[in-house]
């Protein structure tokens, strides 16, 4: 029931970079911008120096200062700072990725002929493993969750899901491989796309640490992008596009069987954007999903990042928020974005790290967005407060009055619909005086065009289970018989110009 804002935002510019990954330092979380160019260290605000700048920067596969590990085409070298170059290893194909497990004794390289290359730590290949050859399917011990006919696999199939699925918008043969470990090291899971057949499958493989398969996952055929390890529940999650429906994160136990999904984008604009990456923060609280045209050239799709957390299975859109300035969309298109969680804070709070490419003019924006998880409810000396919980889903804010119903999430006793996803949601504290137990909220729309100003009061004032108010932009919806309802003194705040000049709108 903890919504999450952010506390704080800092910014920085490079010049005359390309950037193509992000990396923080586990220990000083000190950032480090792989580019075109080089890498480049970034220490608050400030680029502190730039290393190897005759190499062209594909990935940062791992950090162990002053050691580096990156990944350039077909070539992974572990760099020492300030100038060698320890370990050196070339392939005869483009690789796809490269992961190297937690304590960074094995890694795993995936090459543009679906072979894998397992390396140790001084990158020395010792096993490879041809994907092609493995087939696609696995004899399995059932584990977790069971038999296939026992799986958990999320919400029920409806008739629309036995359609012949339409021609994919993104072609399987174009989408890259991906590789992502365990956070125990003890497997890594493979996405890629299988071409050895008439038309071009994508899968999903399980291996444990000494490269032996142990499972192959099932339905992969919608997979896309996206690959990662949901950390402490052990889920391997990637994105799935149910063609002309709507835009999931899938999620997959270890023996292969889905467990479960969430909804990220519905039909239109699911057609418009793909995911590029999804990101978990390290103690599992946030799930961060970057968003990415599937036109480059569509000037209505801009990229965006969505913040997820979860209760009882049900995953809240917590946040909506651009990567782009404005300005910069109108001039040119984006160039490569990254984004990365920083390390685990004991005080609970989360960092969001992102890096985006503006071109060779305006260089790359490095942002970095401070999270915190807080509980927004009414605060109130008086023995009438009504102890009210808000809860920011997407566009909606859910209500629950628990000094007069017991509600468990994701259920809710009152729901409020607002045109825009929410920002930020405000109720009343010590300092307002209320009557009757009412108390105020104020709604912020991530769009920053307009703001609500609500007055909660107990009763429900409608005979009507949902009634609309704000010339109908807001939509109040009854969930329970024992609720808080709106009351007439609801209005819909419009900022404009530059010193945002504020009116109100009663109705």
């Amino acid at each position: 029931m903890r919504n999450v804002r952010p506390s704080a935002c800092s910014s920085s510019k490079l010049e005359n970079t390309f950037v193509t990954d992000i990396g923080v330092d586990s220990f000083s979380g000190d950032l480090w911008i792989g580019t075109s160019s080089g890498i480049s260290h970034l220490r608050g605000k400030y680029c502190v120096e730039t290393f190897y700048s005759d190499k062209p920067v594909s990935k940062i596969v791992f950090l162990n200062l002053p050691s580096i590990c990156v990944l350039c085409n077909r070539e992974l070298l572990i760099l020492e700072l300030p100038n060698q170059i320890i370990e050196h290893r070339e392939f005869d194909d483009d690789l796809f990725d490269c992961v190297f497990c937690p304590d960074l004794s094995i890694g795993v390289a995936l090459s543009a002929s679906s072979i894998i290359y397992i390396l140790n730590s001084s990158l020395e290949v010792v096993g490879s493993v041809n994907l092609t050859q493995l087939g696609g399917n696995c004899n399995f011990v059932s584990v977790g969750w069971g038999k296939e006919e026992t799986q958990f696999k999320g919400k029920k199939r409806g008739p629309q899901d036995l359609v012949e699925p339409t021609e994919p918008l993104l072609s399987t043969s174009y989408l890259p491989g991906q590789i992502t470990w365990r956070e125990d090291g003890q497997f890594f899971a493979i996405l890629w796309s299988d071409a050895s057949e008439p038309t071009v499958q994508r899968r999903l493989h399980v291996f444990d640490v000494n490269a032996e398969l142990k499972s192959v996952g099932m339905e992969t055929k919608e997979l896309e992008t996206g690959l990662c390890w949901r950390p402490k529940v052990q889920l391997i999650a990637a994105s799935k596009r149910r063609s002309g429906r709507c835009l999931q994160v899938a999620f997959f136990e270890l023996n292969g069987l889905q467990h479960g999904e969430v909804d990220l984008l519905y039909a239109p604009d699911c057609s418009k954007f793909r995911v590029d990456k999804i990101a978990f923060h390290p103690l599992d609280h946030i799930m961060a999903v970057l968003f990415l045209p599937l036109s480059p050239n569509d000037g209505s799709a801009t990229p965006f990042v969505k913040l997820f957390t979860v209760s009882n299975y049900h995953w809240n859109v917590e946040a909506v928020f651009s990567l782009v300035p404005y300005e910069t969309l109108r001039e040119l298109t984006p160039g490569p974005i990254s984004l990365v969680f920083g390390n685990a804070s004991e005080t609970g709070t989360s960092t969001l790290h992102t890096a985006v490419s503006l071109g060779p003019e305006k260089g790359a924006l490095i942002r970095s967005l401070s999270l915190v998880r807080s509980i927004d409810r009414s605060c109130s000396l008086t023995p009438d407060d009504p102890a009210l919980v808000a809860v920011i889903d997407g566009c909606s804010v859910r209500l629950t009055g628990f000094a007069h119903c017991s509600v468990p999430p994701p259920m809710c006793a009152t729901k409020l619909s607002f045109p825009a996803s929410v920002a930020a949601v405000s109720l009343s504290g010590l300092w307002a005086s209320s009557s009757k137990g009412a108390v105020s909220m104020f709604v912020q729309l991530s769009n920053s065009e307009s703001a609500f100003w609500l007055t909660i009061s107990p009763g429900w004032k409608s005979a009507d289970k949902a009634t609309k108010l704000c010339n109908d932009t807001l939509v109040v919806e009854r969930e329970q018989e024992r609720c808080f309802g709106v009351c007439q003194q609801a209005s819909r705040c419009h900022f404009k110009g530059p010193n945002f000049a504020l009116y109100m709108d009663f109705t």
